[in-house]
């Protein structure tokens, strides 16, 4: 999404000063001064906006932003500018609804399953992708094994007929869903506000022992649990495609915005 720019409009404003009688402010004070104000005070005057030459600095970054500009925009057209098949495929299923705010970082999936309601969120800023090598060095890259990306993922169940919520976070990574911890909260608000004094409190209370540490037999059962309301493999593809390509989209309206400021 391009950033946009406020457009301000300054206008000129003049006042009509009528001087009457000897109680003017004016002739007080020309009687004071003896000598009469400069007329430069009586003229109406105008601001406008100065124009600037760009800089050397910034015509170079212009420049590359630019260049970088048109080839993202080029890749994201030549791999489509919709999400990808199998990402809607995903969605189409109807087991988890998107709610994804362009410009946001953090992207939430909601799902139902009897009296509950899941919430799954992860952020795009857990990807660890950086594409440094020149074009010449693509096929070594390609030979070589990708690090694979690891991605946060909170789960939040609440349930209509009872207070009170849990939270299990994760690991996601080639497709797996690695439990990290599971959390109870006994207020609803604090297990599910995703406001700052949420997040405060939540971080001041016990969040549960490490999921490793568990009673094995305790695990299989909590991993039963989930996959039951849809924390599975298919999830644990789907979260890691979506975040590379909402990366991407982000990316380009993040080089428009900075190419339009520095521009401006």
């Amino acid at each position: 999404m391009s950033s946009l720019r406020a457009l301000r409009q300054l206008s000129s404003i003049s006042r009509t000063v009528s001087l009457r009688g000897k109680h003017s402010p004016r002739l007080h004070l020309l009687a004071a001064t003896g000598r009469a104000l400069p007329s430069t005070t009586l003229r109406a005057f105008s601001v406008s906006t100065p124009t600037r030459s760009a800089t050397p600095a910034s015509t170079a970054l212009l420049e590359k932003l630019k260049e970088e500009l048109d080839y993202e925009v080029k890749a994201a057209s030549d791999s489509g500018e919709q999400l990808p098949e199998v990402l809607s495929a995903f969605l189409s299923e109807g087991v988890w609804k998107l709610e994804d705010v362009p410009g946001n970082d953090e992207v939430l999936l909601f799902g139902k399953y009897e009296n509950e309601t899941i919430r799954v969120m992860f952020s795009i800023a857990d990807l660890q992708t950086v594409d440094e090598s020149p074009e010449n060095e693509m096929e070594e890259e390609e030979e070589e094994s990708e690090t694979p990306t690891e991605l946060r993922v909170r789960v939040t169940f609440s349930k209509s007929n009872a207070p009170g919520a849990m939270t299990a976070d994760f690991y996601c990574s080639n497709g797996v869903l690695q439990p990290a911890n599971v959390s109870y909260y006994a207020d609803s608000e604090t297990g599910t506000g995703l406001t700052m004094d949420a997040d405060f409190t939540r971080r001041l209370l016990y969040n549960g022992p490490v999921f490793e540490t568990l009673d094995a037999g305790l695990q299989e059962q909590f991993d039963a649990f989930f996959r039951e309301r849809g924390i599975d493999e298919a999830l644990g593809v789907f979260i890691p495609e979506y975040a590379q390509w909402k990366e991407q989209r982000e990316y380009i309206a993040w080089l428009e915005g900075v190419h339009k400021f520095v521009g401006a």
